[in-house]
């Protein structure tokens, strides 16, 4: 099958996902590229069946039931083709137009309504709602005015690629979209063809290099296709982990592999409880606890906690905060009926039961209305607190008899 694409489309302003409205005027491109299966080496995917066998046989995994339902359809497409290496390597070649990443990025119902010349709401809707997270990239970086509901003055009139140099000049990386984006359909730029989540991934890339040191261990809790790592990467970070379910971490296996050359992408098989210095590693939740203190700086979680078992999103950030590490969150705090039948975690919620991390930033999340961006630092520890205090203290005391002495010195210059 193939799964190029070229399909105009006109923007609507009535779209309820859309922040900004005044764009009819405005026409974009929806468009997918074909990818060659052959450019990933085969024994990598073989590598990734085996590595997905030994993770699907967790019990933790088996008692998500959340997740094992919202995946159900993707493990049944994996399991069909498991004993063949190069029908799961076509599969994963058009991941994000088959039901492997339903749940966290577009899936096949998206990329078919797309698909489908007939109907023209759904790919004038997922092109909207692109758009409009075009626009509030630009407006979180002061690039355009912000949008404002109750005097809707504001028309935005330039190009799409116009816009998209303004933003490459106001960050310290490279926004293009990835080379291999699976059979996605997204909007066609002189910078790739970017989606909703490419858009979402540069502005929290952004935000978070300006909060911690390059050189941060850096581990994120629930990656969806990999697309957040892919852009740390690309901003400098060398230094991270991943942990996530079988389904994601057979997509983010190949969707890094097939983008990130030359740089080891390590498989939860691969685990080791020390840091691996300038890797990529992809682990499962047990991983994650069995892992060293020391391996990890910072805990990342976009979009995933509340959407977790209760006890499961809570046990990530009891860890999280016991073991003393800077948390940075993206979530929703609706706190809706999940699909066990109970309401959804609230993480500021869990979080600030904890007196040993501070709330140093939060603030809604430009992207995507109803998320909230949260920065968790941990205190420093008051007997370091209490040296230094001292240390500082004996430090004025020497200056203070440097003084007298030069003083005196003066005056002996004075009258000899």
């Amino acid at each position: 099958m193939k799964y190029n694409l070229k399909r105009p489309c006109n923007l609507q302003d009535n779209n309820i996902l859309a922040v900004n409205k005044n764009l009819s005027h405005i026409s974009v491109d929806l468009e997918s590229v074909d990818n060659n299966p052959d450019e990933i080496n085969i024994k990598y995917v073989k590598d990734l069946i085996d590595n997905f066998q030994s993770l699907n046989k967790s019990d933790d995994i088996k008692n998500n039931h959340i997740w094992k339902e919202i995946t159900k359809p993707a493990f049944e497409l994996v399991s069909e083709n498991l004993n063949s290496t190069q029908d799961l390597n076509n599969i994963l070649n058009n991941m994000f137009s088959t039901y492997l990443t339903h749940g966290f990025d577009s899936g096949k119902e998206a990329n078919d309504a797309c698909r489908d010349l007939e109907n023209t709401f759904s790919a004038n809707h997922i092109a909207s709602v692109y758009f409009d997270k075009l626009l509030l990239l630009a407006q979180s970086l002061s690039i355009i005015p912000s949008y404002n509901p109750e005097q809707s003055s504001y028309k935005f009139e330039g190009s799409i690629n116009d816009l998209l140099k303004k933003i490459q000049s106001k960050v310290d990386f490279d926004i293009n979209a990835p080379t291999f984006y699976g059979g996605n359909i997204g909007i066609k730029t002189d910078f790739g063809i970017h989606t909703m989540r490419t858009l979402m991934s540069i502005y929290i890339t952004h935000a978070i290099k300006k909060e911690i040191p390059i050189d941060s261990k850096i581990c994120e809790i629930g990656g969806g296709s990999g697309l957040q790592t892919y852009y740390l990467y690309k901003a400098g970070f060398r230094n991270i982990s991943i942990v996530d379910l079988p389904i994601a971490n057979l997509c983010q296996g190949y969707f890094l592999k097939r983008n990130i050359h030359d740089f080891p992408v390590l498989l939860n098989n691969q685990f080791s409880k020390s840091i691996r210095e300038k890797s990529i590693e992809l682990l499962s939740p047990e991983n994650f606890y069995l892992a060293d203190y020391s391996k990890w700086d910072v805990i990342i979680n976009i979009d995933s906690i509340p959407e977790m078992p209760f006890e499961v999103g809570e046990k990530y950030i009891n860890h999280i905060f016991n073991t003393n590490k800077l948390f940075i969150s993206i979530n929703q705090e609706s706190q809706a009926l999940a699909l066990d039948s109970k309401h959804q975690l609230n993480c500021h919620e869990i979080c600030t039961n904890f007196d040993t991390h501070v709330n140093k930033i939060r603030f809604p999340f430009w992207l995507r209305t109803g998320y909230v961006f949260e920065l968790w630092e941990p205190k420093p520890d008051p007997y370091q607190d209490a040296k230094l205090f001292k240390l500082i203290r004996f430090i004025k005391k020497i200056k203070n008899k440097l003084g007298k002495i030069k003083t005196k010195i003066n005056i002996f210059k004075k009258y000899f």
